[in-house]
């Protein structure tokens, strides 16, 4: 018997020590998970749980990662300065609480705070430090919280392995799930999306970069009519960040046909503040504003009775003009090859740098890129580039006629389109006014070709540019490219003062009296987070949305005087 217990006790004895040994794994893989800790594994959230709206800690774009000349030595880093930057106050989500690497702690002003433990949202130059579990001193800096309220956010999370490139490879198609959440905090939609950059000069010159959006099926995000593409405008150059929002409104109100709908939000990719953004349907015909009854794309795809995606090129020289050219090596084309095509004016020689631009031609005095069809075939874009020139020489001519066809601007243009885009051009100051973000399209069996939509305007509204007292009609100013040379026509002209009159002087009205004041209240408080996020210096939030106001109500009665005569 005495035997037996004996032997029962070494049993339990060694059962305990196996037992143990996977905690005391587990511990020292916790220890070295912790000692592989920083701040910018530090997280907080609000609810109940952690659903993918985690706000991580994160630093001012001018203190990117500053840190000690002590690091990997073994002593404590000094982390610097960092920030939370939440999208919505107390008040309206409740309390924020922690979320830490395994095996630390964070200390806030000698206060230590667990996973899961409430933080207070009014912490200005906090001494914080985060420690193991032996109380070991990981990294050392300063915390302070900035909080907005009253927007839409958008959250996109990605595979770790991708969520570098999210902001460096313009080109990359980026798996990500998107949860937005409105002005309230509660999550509208978890949905996947696709990622990636866009833009050109401001993905190539800004330290703040704009995304682009793809869904699968059309969704309605925010009240926006359902679409699956997506533009999520950065806004760097727009400093007031309203440029495109009254635009845009002002089209909409106007009745300019496919105009982009748009709210502001506070974006958030993998934790990480990335700023206020304007959250904008695509001018696309793919699920974006753009929606044509007779689509070229869907037509490509019957004749062709396949799934086209990376069709082949040719880049060719036009053997009538000369000129180059390129289309999508299409097997088949659709009986009516006539339309719908929806082309952008583009800077010279930079669709040959874009990996997207499947179609484009040059005309004499542009060079114009083929939106849609995505695919454009030969004989597609071959007919689309001899109209389109045809178009040019009667707009080119001193007397609006195409001496070789005996056709008149007005008998390929729609001229009260065009008259608009004009007037929009000149009354907002725009200075990429002859290249670059400029749309025109047209209807399959319609002979015109129609101005818009409107697109891009953070250039805008400046007095850099021209001055209030400045204006196309009187000859102070000469606007470029087609819309320069279509001004000079007295028609044009004359229809541009009368869509201003009947339209947008009453638009204009309701936007300086009602909207804009709402907008730049409901955008203040993320203006100012979006301000320390990049470091901006350019003065008060409060006074640069102020000075795109006044320069709007002047330039108002400014028109509305000289119209009036």
């Amino acid at each position: 018997m005495k035997a037996l217990n004996i032997k029962v006790f070494i049993f339990l004895v060694i059962s305990l020590f196996l037992l143990s040994v996977p905690f005391v794994m587990q511990k020292d893989k916790d220890d070295g998970d912790s000692f592989n800790a920083g701040f910018d594994k530090v997280a907080v959230y609000y609810g109940k749980t952690a659903f993918g709206n985690e706000i991580c800690m994160c630093k001012s774009y001018d203190l990117d990662m500053e840190k000690s000349d002590k690091e990997g030595s073994g002593m404590v880093v000094n982390a610097g300065r960092w920030y939370l930057f939440l999208p919505y106050s107390t008040d309206t989500v409740g309390s924020y609480k922690c979320k830490l690497p395994k095996g630390t702690e964070l200390e806030i002003d000698g206060h230590i705070y667990r996973s899961d433990s409430e933080i207070s949202t009014s912490l200005q130059d906090a001494k914080i430090r985060l420690l193991d579990r032996r109380s070991n001193v990981l990294c050392e800096g300063l915390l302070s919280v900035c909080v907005a309220d009253g927007l839409n956010s958008v959250f996109l999370t990605t595979s770790k392995q991708d969520s570098e490139a999210v902001f460096t490879d313009r080109y990359a198609l980026i798996n990500a799930v998107m949860i937005t959440t409105d002005t309230k905090g509660q999550q509208d939609k978890m949905i996947h999306c696709i990622t990636g950059g866009r833009g050109g000069s401001t993905w190539a010159s800004c330290p703040k970069r704009p995304l682009r959006i793809n869904l699968s099926d059309d969704i309605e995000l925010f009240g926006m009519s359902p679409s699956s593409k997506y533009a999520l405008i950065a806004n760097y150059m727009d400093p007031s960040n309203l440029k495109d929002a009254i635009v845009y409104k002002a089209a909409d109100m106007i009745g300019m046909k496919y105009s982009p709908q748009f709210r502001h939000v506070n974006l958030y990719v993998n934790g990480e503040y990335a700023g206020l953004y304007l959250l904008s349907t695509r001018i696309n015909t793919r699920g974006g504003s753009v929606d044509f009854e007779h689509n070229l794309d869907y037509a490509n795809k019957i004749a062709n009775r396949v799934l086209l995606t990376d069709v082949p090129k040719s880049e060719i020289l036009d053997e009538k003009t000369r000129d180059e050219i390129k289309y999508s090596l299409l097997d088949k084309d659709p009986e009516d090859i006539t339309g719908s095509y929806l082309m952008e004016f583009d800077l010279e020689g930079r669709p040959q740098e874009e990996q997207y631009v499947n179609s484009w031609f040059n005309t004499e005095n542009k060079t114009v890129v083929i939106n849609s069809p995505q695919y454009a075939s030969k004989e597609e874009t071959f007919y689309i580039a001899d109209y389109v020139r045809q178009v040019e020489k009667a707009v080119y001519s001193e007397d609006g006629i195409n001496h070789d066809t005996g056709l008149s601007y007005n008998d390929y243009l729609d001229v009260e389109s065009w008259s608009t885009m004009c007037l929009m051009q000149d009354f907002f100051a725009l200075q990429d006014y002859s290249d670059g973000s400029l749309f025109m399209y047209k209807l399959a069996g319609d002979d015109k070709i129609y101005g818009g939509p409107i697109w891009d305007y953070d250039k805008s509204m400046t007095d850099d540019f021209y001055s209030d007292e400045r204006f196309a009609y009187n000859d102070c100013i000469e606007l470029g490219g087609w819309y320069g040379q279509l001004s000079k026509f007295s028609d044009v002209s004359e229809a541009s003062k009368t869509v201003y009159r009947d339209k947008l002087s009453p638009a204009l009205e309701d936007i300086i009296d009602d909207y804009l004041p709402k907008e730049m209240s409901a955008i203040a408080p993320s203006m100012k987070m979006d301000d320390v996020r990049w470091s901006h210096n350019e003065g008060d939030e409060e006074d640069r949305a102020q000075e795109v106001y006044t320069w709007l109500v002047n330039r108002k009665l400014f028109f509305d005087n000289v119209l009036s005569k």
